[in-house]
């Protein structure tokens, strides 16, 4: 995955850990909570992925980050 996509992944995962916060915060489920917890790691471990993908060669992928931060 080059940094970007790890940078959309990392923003899929945070979504997803903020509706899975919520399906617990109504129903209790604890299926919920680890759901949230484990979006959570993956939002984390991808955006640091893209943070050292940005910043190993910053000027490597300058078109693709454009489109990401728009």
């Amino acid at each position: 995955m080059t940094g970007p996509e790890h940078f959309r992944a990392a923003e899929q995962a945070a979504e997803a850990s903020v509706y899975a916060y919520q399906r617990w915060g109504e129903s209790s489920d604890e299926g919920d909570f680890r759901a949230a917890m484990w979006e959570q790691g993956m939002a984390q471990l991808n955006a640091t992925l893209a943070l050292a993908a940005a910043t190993a060669d910053p000027f490597a992928d300058q078109p693709q980050w454009a489109e990401v931060l728009k």
